[in-house]
């Protein structure tokens, strides 16, 4: 293909809705679980965050804390952090 050519791109609506949810609700995970994230995927069907940590959690604690989050209704918002800002803040890697 050459530099020019126009495409044309479609966005499955649905697929990439899922996708939002479950890349949303791994972030409210990471709001709840303090331990590092060590591997993470997150697919149309289903996410999945491993968390760095030896004891077990619990899932009780965990659903009503994703509830009380969810039910709260926060913003969900993006923005691109600078270098600097990375490099002041190591963690920020995964």
């Amino acid at each position: 293909m050459k530099v020019g050519i126009a495409v044309t791109a479609a966005v499955d609506w649905k697929r990439r809705h899922r996708h939002m949810r479950f890349h949303t609700a791994t972030h409210l995970l990471c709001a709840l679980i303090p331990h590092p994230v060590d591997g993470c995927s997150i697919t149309e069907a289903y996410a999945r965050l491993d968390f760095y940590m030896s004891e077990p959690l619990d899932k009780e604690a965990l659903t009503a804390g994703l509830a009380q989050l969810v039910s709260a209704s926060h913003p969900v918002a993006h923005r691109w952090i600078t270098d600097a800002e990375l490099d002041a803040n190591p963690s920020l890697r995964g």
